[in-house]
């Protein structure tokens, strides 16, 4: 029954998640919101929550996928997890240009290039780069497994590792100070290649997973809450001191690798990976049948803000707290009914929406 309820308690983690990364969407005005405004602060923070969406994603992957559980060959993986991603993005790539070509109504040979130039590439939508990077993650993962399970030691030598170099040392650098950019100079000039972008995030997710398996962690909900609390507290305190220092608007406390964000999905991670949680079997299959269509959630959301913003006027004309919930909320509920629509056909539940 414990795994059981953890794979509930994860589902549920995975569907905040991608409700994360539409809210982060949904409010990018943050990004020239007036931080000394009671609505610029609320936005900031709104978007600052939002940020922790997609590497929820990337700790929930390395959480299954490294674990020892998990009953990995090459042949199997590649062929139901790599290869129904790789089609599941060209298709999408192909069909957003498809979308974006019909609606326009604009069909000279010049577009016409363009579109298959841009297919060819796979410049669509600021969303897609997550596929390419799982893809490529995918294609690590048999090396990431052989370091995770030549012992623990190893797995959090590589994580501290990450934490330094990815998270720790780009927080400091934001700041000046004496020899900054000697130090600076001295960094970059070492090759921390395996360990940079979100693969430490994916490694991170799987560590954690290990010290709250073994109960590592003291009062882990505790921990969680302040991680959770704190993080966006400081994300707004240190991009506020910026835009005083700068004198133009700074977001730089509200990025992926950022050290604020990390403690808030640190602090998710937990909290919902120790939620003791019990359901009836309808309502914990209703969850995960949910859970399964984030992915499609993901890929459609910002087609239905895009369009939504172009064709009502109240999204125009607006980049307030309550537009970003009411458009959160518009792309959330629209994209969950055309991916449930679309996941009633077999061919594309499995290869267009990886689920």
């Amino acid at each position: 029954m414990e795994s059981q309820k953890r794979l509930i308690n994860i589902d549920l983690l995975r569907i905040l998640a991608c409700l994360f990364v539409v809210i982060a969407h949904a409010s990018s005005g943050a990004s020239c919101a007036d931080l000394t405004s009671a609505q610029g602060i609320t936005l900031h923070t709104f978007n600052a929550v939002g940020h922790t969406g997609t590497v929820l994603f990337f700790f929930i992957s390395g959480m299954f996928l490294l674990s020892e559980d998990y009953n990995f060959t090459f042949k199997k993986f590649y062929k139901n997890n790599f290869l129904r991603l790789l089609v599941a993005y060209i298709a999408w790539v192909i069909i957003y240009h498809a979308v974006g070509f019909l609606i326009r109504g604009v069909y000279t040979p010049a577009h016409l290039k363009d579109a298959i130039t841009n297919i060819i590439y796979g410049k669509v939508y600021y969303h897609f780069w997550y596929l390419p990077m799982l893809l490529g993650i995918y294609l690590l993962l048999p090396f990431l497994r052989a370091i995770c399970h030549a012992g623990k030691k190893l797995v959090f030598y590589f994580v501290i590792l990450f934490l330094v170099i990815q998270v720790i040392f780009p927080t400091i650098f934001i700041f000046d100070f004496p020899y900054k950019y000697y130090l600076l100079s001295i960094v970059t000039r070492i090759p921390f290649t395996l360990i940079n972008h979100h693969v430490g995030y994916f490694v991170l997710g799987y560590a954690l997973s290990l010290l709250l398996k073994d109960n590592k962690i003291k009062k882990p909900r505790r921990l969680a809450c302040i991680l959770i609390i704190i993080g966006p507290i400081i994300s707004l305190l240190g991009d506020y001191l910026l835009t005083l220092q700068r004198g133009y608007h700074e977001v730089t406390f509200n990025t992926v690798f950022s050290a604020t964000l990390c403690m808030s999905v640190i602090g998710w991670f937990i909290l919902f990976h120790e939620w003791n949680l019990s359901l009836a079997e309808k309502t914990a299959n209703r969850i995960t049948g949910i859970s399964r269509l984030t992915f499609g959630i993901y890929i459609l959301h910002p087609l239905v803000i895009n369009y939504a913003t172009e064709w009502i006027p109240y999204f125009q004309e607006n980049e307030t707290v309550l537009s970003a919930i009411l458009m959160t909320l518009l792309a959330f509920s629209v994209s969950f009914v055309l991916t449930w629509l679309l996941s009633l056909i077999p061919f594309i539940r499995k290869w267009i929406l990886f689920a």
